[in-house]
Formats: structure tokens, sequence, C-alpha cells
């Protein structure tokens, strides 16, 4: 299962990796989506509870766009950012004039530990009601920007969101998800955040029902 370059693409391709290496969240995806009516539509998608979280959760740890760039154009400010002196974090504060380029990258900002009770781990549970801490709560309004942000934000969110879910639900209700033998991604972020020579899978048929 190779990722073409393309965000989409690069996302879905970064969520099958991850249920690839966690069994236990593959099989409650497997689980919610035999649970959903047929044909599965994008009516069904408000029942993909847990495939959402899964989802939102691989945007975080793997954004397929890794930075975005942005130009101060109404008025002169000044920014205040932390600087690690030792074991103390000291605010200083940075002129930003009209003009100015500011460069924002979500895959900093996603996996940052000052936001995100283990940043690294691969945990959907961030995103269910009733399993995520208030900590990351907030961090899910105001620290998870996969799509942008503000004005700019991108128009397709909520398509590429469904897009996703249709698809993997598919995948995983036919295919039991395995990383392929000795062929990790070697993750690179250019344009878009994707694997350089791709993602390599191993999908077994499941029963039919």
């Amino acid at each position: 299962f190779l990722a073409v370059h393309e965000t989409s693409a690069s996302a879905l391709t970064s969520a099958c990796w991850l249920l690839a290496l966690d069994q236990e969240a593959q099989g409650q995806l497997h689980a919610e989506v035999l649970a959903l009516p047929e044909p599965l539509t994008h009516q069904s998608l408000r029942f993909l509870r847990f495939g959402a979280a899964v989802f939102q959760e691989t945007l975080r740890l793997y954004p397929p766009v890794s930075f975005f760039i942005r130009e101060r154009v109404n008025e002169d400010t000044n920014l205040s950012v932390s600087a690690t002196q030792g074991s103390q974090k000291t605010p200083e504060i940075s002129r930003c004039p009209v003009g100015s380029l500011l460069t924002l990258s979500p895959w900093v900002i996603h996996r940052h530990d000052d936001y995100w009770p283990e940043p690294h781990q691969f945990r959907p549970e961030r995103f269910l009601d009733g399993t995520a801490s208030d900590q990351e709560i907030l961090c899910r309004k105001e620290a998870w920007l996969p799509y942008g942000f503000g004005p700019r934000k991108c128009p397709g969110a909520a398509f590429a969101q469904q897009e996703a879910l249709l698809v993997l639900a598919e995948l995983i209700k036919h295919y039991q998800l395995f990383p392929g033998e000795n062929q990790a991604p070697e993750w690179t972020g250019r344009l878009t955040f994707r694997s350089r020579a791709g993602v390599v899978l191993r999908l077994v048929p499941r029963p039919s029902i």
C-alpha cells in the first residue's frame, strides 16, 4: 500500500501504518465498523467515533502539511517567546514588523510536551470525550492545527475527514493490516509530509461474514 504524493493519501497511509503497529486499536476500529448499518455511507460516519479519533490522532502525529508560512500584513507587533537557559525558561520579546514571514509548524506544536501528554505516543483516546484529559481537550482546540487555522484554514477539511473515514472503514472491514517486514517508513517533510519511499504494509483478507 503505497502513498501517492497528496495530502489525503499521505494522511491515510500514516493512519494505516499506525493501525498496523497497534493491533488493539485496529481491532477496536474493526468492531466499530462492523456495527455500522449496510451499506456504508457518509451518514454512517457519525457513528465512527473511534475511527474519527484515530484519524485525528494520525493528523496530530503526522500532519500532511508540516509547516505554514504567514505574512504579517496589518501592523507591527511583538512576539513573546520562551527561551531556555539551563533549567529555566525565560520570556523573550521579538519584534515582528509588517512584511515579516512567520513559519508555524504543526509537527512541532503537535509533539510539544508543554501541550500534549506523552506527545509521541499514538493514543486516539485523546480525541474521545470521556477519556481525554482536560489538558488534551484544551489542546484539541488550541494546539491541533493540521488544516491550518483562521480565515485561511483548509476549506476542504470536513470533506477530507469524511473521505478518509470512508476509505479507512472499508479497508479495515475487509483487511487486517500488518507492517511489512524490515520496511519501516523513512518520514520526510517536504511540501507535504510523507515517507520517502512509501509505506509497505501486509494486508490479510478478513473472513467473510
